[in-house]
Formats: structure tokens, sequence, C-alpha cells
């Protein structure tokens, strides 16, 4: 004779399975499956909860990493690499949001850090107009008429090179601004050949410790316009799924 267990004893014992398949104590059972049926794309309940609660730990380590610089005004630079975005915030507060449009050296290389900027570099030389000494009136006023500090001035392509020898590599692709599909497709290809033969020539740079963000070229202009001298920049890797 099979025993009844009581409605309320049922619910009890439901709650405690779902309590303990939360906590992964329980091991994962492999089902049997008939001609034609699948198992959900191979992964059990338990598994999947498994990996829903490495991922809340995982948030939560991020958290409290951006809590700490959340506390103090100063601004500081947030890298989600699986959410493709940098933000550019203060006291918690999102200032400016960019988005990655290609990311060099993946997430799963990359842990998730907290950095202090130590130099900003660029690899291009902004050329300002130079008064040499005798040059008179007319050469001063001759270059007073250049914009020498602006938008349209800040390079595209620099590095961010922090104190314990990290370096994010900003680079610049085209925007929509910048001509029909033809012509970005052009502008992308120049400028990613050009970069492959930066990258060769330069040997003392470790890939491990080195990721690429390609931003479009005005949010890299504006990045760049917006960096103080002193900058915290926290690098984590938390989905769109888990914002």
């Amino acid at each position: 004779m099979i025993p009844v267990i009581p409605k309320t004893a049922g619910v009890r014992l439901r709650w405690a399975l779902l309590f303990f398949l939360h906590l992964g104590v329980l091991p994962s059972v492999s089902c049997r499956t008939g001609p034609g049926e699948t198992t959900g794309g191979g992964n059990s309940p338990t598994d999947n909860l498994r990996q829903q609660l490495v991922a809340l730990k995982h948030r939560e380590k991020a958290l409290e990493r951006e809590t700490a610089l959340a506390r103090n005004p100063a601004p500081y630079l947030l890298a989600n690499l699986s959410g493709q975005s940098v933000e550019f915030k203060a006291k918690g507060h999102t200032l400016r949001s960019f988005k990655i449009k290609r990311l060099v050296a993946g997430p799963a290389t990359f842990p998730d850090v907290a950095l202090a900027l130590a130099e900003v570099k660029p690899i291009q030389k902004t050329d300002r107009p130079r008064i040499k000494p005798g040059e008179g009136e007319a050469a001063t006023a001759k270059a007073v008429e250049k914009n020498l500090w602006g938008l349209d001035r800040m390079p595209l392509d620099y590095d961010l090179i922090c104190r314990d020898g990290m370096i994010l590599e900003i680079r610049a692709l085209p925007s929509e601004q910048s001509g029909a599909a033809p012509v970005q497709f052009i502008k992308t290809l120049y400028r990613r050949t050009l970069d492959r033969y930066r990258r060769g020539k330069t040997t003392d740079r470790n890939p491990s410790r080195t990721i690429q963000l390609w931003l479009d070229e005005n949010d890299s202009r504006l990045l760049f316009w917006s960096l103080p001298k002193q900058l915290s920049i926290v690098i984590i890797q938390i989905g769109k799924s888990l914002d």
C-alpha cells in the first residue's frame, strides 16, 4: 500500500527540495529520454541554478568593488566587458556611456580588477601651431584662428597605462557620420590594418596584461577629453542579463 503524504507535508517537501537545489547540495541527476525527447539543451535544473548562483556571486563582488569607489566624489571608469560598455561615473551615477564596438583579448583572459591610471599616452601626436620668436603679430593672429583645444583636436587612439603595468588600449572605428557604408568599410579596414602594424612593432607589451577596446571615433575623442589626471578604472564581466 502506497502511503499518502498530507498536503502540508508535500508543500514543505517541495520547498525543501528547491532550497537544497538552490544551494547546489543535491547532485545532478541524468534523466533518460525517449526517442525524440530532449533535456533542454543538456543542462539540468541543478546546473542552471548553480550557474545563476555563480553569476550572482560574481555580480556581488563587482558591485562591492564599485561601491568602494562610489563612496568618494572622484570620478572613475567602469569597463563592462560582457556588457559591451564603458561608463564614466561619479558617486555611482553615469556621466557618460560609450558602447564597445569590438573587443580584443577576450574577457576569459582578463580578470576582474580595480586599477589606478598612471598615464594617458596618445598614439598620434596632436599637431599644434608653433610661433617662433620674431615672427610678429601676424603669425600669432594666424595661430589663434585655429582650434587649439576641442573635441576635434582629441586623439583617436591612445593607451590608458595603469600603475601595475596593465594597459587599456582605446582604438577608434569610423562613425556613422563618416560617410557611406563602403567608405566606412574602407576606413575600418585601414585602421585595423594600421593597428596590426603597430602591434607588430611593439615587442615589450604583454598580451595577457593588455586589453583593447574599440569605440566609435566620436566616443573615443569624448572619452579622452573627459579623462582627469587621476582616475580609477574598474574592469568587470557582468552580462546584460544581470544588469
